[in-house]
């Protein structure tokens, strides 16, 4: 696996935003261990055996995929609120 990174990092103890591409759930597990946080993923990921049981462990804030842009904003909402109560180490 390579970890390649683009511009300065913040400092220890700053708030931050990741935006990573990846290929099966293995990728993220190995994001969080370099960069632990918390993660935005669909909703159906909390039902899947293990994955979701490890995903919801790890915080992760889930968001319903519905087609369409209907509830966008109610969404963003809830996303952003959660992540705001993120404890910063």
């Amino acid at each position: 696996m390579k970890l390649e990174t683009f511009g300065t990092l913040p400092q220890e103890g700053q708030a931050q935003l990741l935006i990573s591409n990846h290929i099966s759930w293995l990728d993220i597990m190995a994001v969080n261990g370099a960069f632990p946080g918390r993660f935005v993923a669909k909703d159906d990921v909390a039902k899947w055996p293990v994955v979701g049981y490890l995903a919801t462990q790890a915080q992760t804030v889930y968001v319903s995929r519905n087609k369409g842009t209907k509830g966008n904003t109610a969404k963003i909402a809830t996303v952003t609120e959660a992540l705001k109560k993120t404890a910063i180490p």
